[in-house]
């Protein structure tokens, strides 16, 4: 159980709170490079500004999960707590311009494992891309199956891991090759989950992420607004399905500023998974899947029990990090 009831004794007598999650919470899904406020900070002093928002938030343990080409190098960053996925893979004009390091079919392979053997933890790609009709739903896909099998091969030979961003159809291959994650996933379907649960690949569903694609396009009229429904029943279905067939679900911030993981948090437990397991997204279940231990000393309590309130894990009573209290 990732929350519990503590007393002042249990902590040392000197820290607020009646809740405690040890370790803290994890975010699956961080650009700590990209700016998603507004600050117009030169890279170096946004990431430094980000994980402080991290920090303070109760994010123990996260996964960034690609930075742009002018970002510092993260690779150096302790690992007891990050993992880096350093740049993110994608082919000119389809993949996010000034963001995405544009790499070719013929590169993709060489340029993925020249990033593990480099340090790097995952290998991030843009598996999928909209057209010129911006439909997110409907992305088109980048490379070839058997161009991504041979990447995670080699990804995988240099002791490193692949997630692959996907909002189309095109995640059902993506699957097919076997990488290590699935971000967004909005098209994934039952069959796919099955061979997810199989083959040990996890599910960052993004739920913040997708709404601030798709909620605008109910302006749209009646018609779009129903596909936007329909998505986000086809969500729950998803969640549903993936909690019974034991594929792991990540909690994952993404375009929601450094720091609001309990968004995402607070979303997978409205698009029904429930309170416990969706704090469990968010804390040991990306600790397994990562590998990332619990640093000893970290911890991160609540005046009240976020079981009972999501919104909770937005206002931490205390953070401590190795022994030293930071909130």
């Amino acid at each position: 159980m990732p929350i519990r009831k503590i007393d002042a004794t249990a902590t040392g007598g000197g820290i607020p709170g009646a809740w405690a999650l040890e370790g803290g919470l994890v975010d699956a899904h961080l650009h700590l490079a990209l700016d998603f406020v507004g600050l117009r900070l030169n890279r170096t002093d946004l990431i430094a500004r980000n994980l402080l928002a991290v920090e303070d938030a109760g994010i123990l343990g996260a996964r960034d999960i690609g930075a742009p080409p002018d970002a510092p190098d993260m690779l150096a960053m302790a690992r007891a707590r990050l993992q880096i996925a350093s740049r993110l893979l994608g082919p000119a004009g389809r993949s996010y311009p000034e963001i995405c390091e544009h790499v070719s079919e013929h590169q993709l392979v060489d340029r993925g494992a020249a990033l593990a053997r480099a340090g790097a933890d995952w290998v991030k790609v843009i598996w999928d891309f909209p057209g010129a009709d911006g439909d997110w739903l409907a992305a088109r896909q980048n490379y070839s199956t058997a161009t991504l099998r041979l990447l995670v091969e080699a990804v995988h030979d240099a002791g490193a891991r692949v997630a692959v961003h996907t909002t189309g159809p095109a995640v059902a291959e993506a699957v097919r090759a076997g990488v290590d994650t699935i971000e967004h996933g909005v098209r994934l379907d039952r069959a796919a989950l099955e061979s997810m649960a199989d083959q040990g690949i996890a599910w960052v569903p993004t739920l913040f992420a997708a709404h601030k694609h798709l909620d605008p396009l109910r302006s749209y009229g009646p018609d779009l607004a129903a596909v936007v429904d329909r998505t986000f029943d086809h969500y729950e279905t998803l969640l549903e399905h993936a909690s019974e067939l034991g594929v792991a679900i990540l909690a994952g911030s993404d375009e929601t500023p450094a720091g609001e993981l309990w968004r995402e948090v607070q979303l997978l437990g409205h698009h029904g998974l429930g309170a416990e397991p969706a704090i469990a997204c968010a804390s040991t279940v990306p600790r397994q899947v990562f590998g990332l231990p619990i640093v000893p000393g970290d911890l991160v309590t609540y005046d009240s029990d976020p079981r009972a309130d999501l919104g909770a894990l937005a206002r931490p009573a205390a953070v401590v990090r190795a022994g030293v209290r930071l909130v």
